[in-house]
């Protein structure tokens, strides 16, 4: 690459945060609540009452079937998957598992899926890392009616609720004896990989991201729609 264009792109990349500056995260979310409505407050928790529907003790690893609670009456399925390193006396890192746009949910970033590349949680925890994999709304097992939510005026937008559902999902995570709850992430592809960008811009708790697939330019979008 000629050293002017090469310098150019440096400039480009570099960033005020890559340069040490923090970025203005309370304006960012502003902006972003604009678009997909407010995030709702603290007193839309309720107890996580997290309860284990079925497991399996496979290759290295525990596989539950959890439910767990975000708000009232409305409750979360998920696979939750545990290395066997994994206890009270040795924490491990925590990833929050995101699927694409797929009826089968949850099912895909554990395996159960067609596409070995999409199995995001099962490889992570095969490197020793718990996994929780949700259904997005409308996904997988998890029924929801959008319309009645937004028409109650529990959100204005999917995103916001997915955001929503994903903190929860974090408090869960902490909530485990064996997840060391400073070192939690987020990853996903497609919709789960624009929703873990979502989710980290407003809980911060999440100290990494890896988006597949997972954003563009909203301009070009479906024409900006």
């Amino acid at each position: 690459m000629p050293r002017l264009l090469l310098g150019l792109s440096l400039a480009l990349l570099l960033s005020p945060t890559l340069q040490g500056e923090e970025p203005d995260r309370a304006a960012i979310r502003k902006k972003m609540e604009k678009a997909m409505g407010p995030l709702p407050g603290a007193d839309r928790k309720v107890p996580l009452d997290a309860k284990v529907e079925g497991e399996e003790k496979l290759d290295g690893y525990v596989r539950r079937k959890v439910t767990f609670a975000v708000e009232k009456g409305d409750r979360v399925p998920a696979w939750l998957l545990i290395p066997n390193t994994a206890t009270k006396d040795k924490k491990a890192p925590a990833m929050l598992c995101l699927h694409q746009t797929i009826n089968i949910g949850k099912d895909e970033p554990v395996g159960l899926g067609k596409q070995d590349s999409k199995a995001q949680a099962l490889h992570l925890v095969q490197r020793g890392y718990v996994c929780l994999a949700p259904d997005y709304p409308s996904f997988g097992e998890y029924k929801y009616d959008f319309q009645a939510a937004f028409k109650r005026g529990d959100y204005q937008s999917g995103t916001m609720k997915a955001i929503w559902n994903n903190m929860r999902a974090v408090d869960y995570l902490q909530s485990l004896r064996e997840v060391d709850g400073e070192r939690i992430g987020v990853i996903g592809h497609s919709l789960g990989g624009h929703n873990s960008m979502f989710t980290a811009a407003f809980d911060e708790r999440l100290k990494v991201v890896v988006s597949s697939c997972g954003f563009c330019s909203f301009a070009k979008y479906y024409g900006g729609t």
